[in-house]
């Protein structure tokens, strides 16, 4: 039997293999320009490095050794890596946006991989603060997220709320040494008036004592 997801009633990440969606841009990044730190700070981003440590940046220009970016130039997108954490092989590092005002209906989408065949699990968290913040605290998770490993993925969040929001992309993982390799991150955007199905067919059944099923399904 086939389970179905309703698209209206859920707040949560869902992939899509199609993006021919009928949209108007409200806002949007498509980190094709200077993806330092002080280059994303400049366009009003936050970072924060909250393992402490590492030896490179916590956010960094694209390698284009690793992978090229989904558009714009070869270097153009966002990434961290395993680089980052610190002696206790935590890392932990935060991108949080500009403050964006969003309606119902709205959605928030962006790419993101990892290397290839990589042989380490990469994920991140996806979190969002109603209250336009910039402190961990502020924020509440949408949900943890295993990164691709075959190409870029689109990641769609449809808001039930009017607010002012940031939302928070973090890189954190307890065990970097097991799990921890390089991801990044390309066009980022909000927009409205898209239209998805309204129902999605699942042909798979699943439970959630998996942790990496317990709040996203790959489409």
């Amino acid at each position: 039997m086939k389970n179905k997801i309703t698209i209206s009633t859920i707040v949560m990440f869902l992939f899509y293999s199609f993006a021919t969606l009928a949209q108007t841009i409200k806002w949007e990044d498509r980190m094709n320009g200077d993806n330092s730190v002080a280059g994303l700070q400049a366009r009003g981003w936050v970072i924060l490095n909250e393992d402490g440590g590492g030896s490179s940046a916590p956010w960094f220009q694209g390698r284009v050794s690793v992978f090229t970016s989904f558009e714009g130039p070869d270097s153009g997108y966002v990434a961290s890596n395993f680089n980052g954490a610190n002696t206790n092989d935590v890392v932990d590092q935060w991108l949080i946006s500009p403050i964006l005002n969003i309606n119902v209906g709205d959605s928030l989408s962006f790419l993101a991989r990892s290397p290839d065949s990589s042989s380490f699990d990469d994920s991140i968290f996806v979190l969002l603060a109603t209250n336009a913040g910039t402190t961990p605290s502020d924020f509440i998770s949408l949900g943890r997220f295993l990164v691709s490993k075959n190409g870029w993925q689109q990641f769609y969040w449809i808001s039930e709320i009017n607010a002012t929001i940031r939302v928070a992309i973090r890189y954190y993982l307890f065990d970097a040494q097991t799990n921890a390799d390089y991801i990044g991150l390309d066009l980022i955007q909000v927009y409205t008036g898209a239209t998805y199905p309204s129902t999605i067919a699942i042909n798979k059944s699943f439970g959630f004592t998996n942790v990496t099923q317990s709040s996203s399904y790959r489409m």
